[in-house]
């Protein structure tokens, strides 16, 4: 069985700051197939990414021995906001995917120098955001 163990986070950030969104996945094998999604849309699919050349160079998902997955956004943007999630597929012998798992794992909340912060709470969190 594949177990999502996120702390979901809120993140605050200044544009031009990177992100660090991190969780651990227990039970991964061969069989599967990680993805990290925004606002509900993959962006991040195994190895292959899922958005315009521009925002894949500045994302960078990497996996350790102990099943810690991260993706590191570098010189995040306005248009980097939002809920970022992980799911786990398992591949099938006709070759499709079928979603076995999805967590949400950090709302990231971006602002330009300058502007306020958005301290608001995330729904079902006693967490107010960190700033990085």
């Amino acid at each position: 069985m594949v177990t999502i163990i996120g702390d979901f986070k809120p993140h605050c950030v200044f544009s031009g700051s990177d992100i660090l969104v991190t969780c651990r996945v227990e039970g991964i094998k061969d069989k599967h197939v990680v993805s990290w999604l925004k606002e509900g849309q993959e962006i991040i699919r195994g190895e292959d990414m899922l958005v315009d050349d521009y925002t894949s160079k500045r994302m960078f998902p990497t996996v350790d021995r102990d099943g810690k997955y991260s993706l590191q956004i570098k010189h995040a943007e306005i248009t980097d906001e939002g809920t970022y999630s992980l799911r786990v597929y398992e591949k099938r012998r006709s070759r499709n995917l079928k979603q076995i798992a999805q967590e949400d794992i950090a709302f990231v909340n971006v602002r330009n120098f300058g502007e306020q912060l958005n301290w608001r709470m995330v729904q079902n969190s006693a967490s107010f955001c960190i700033v990085s």
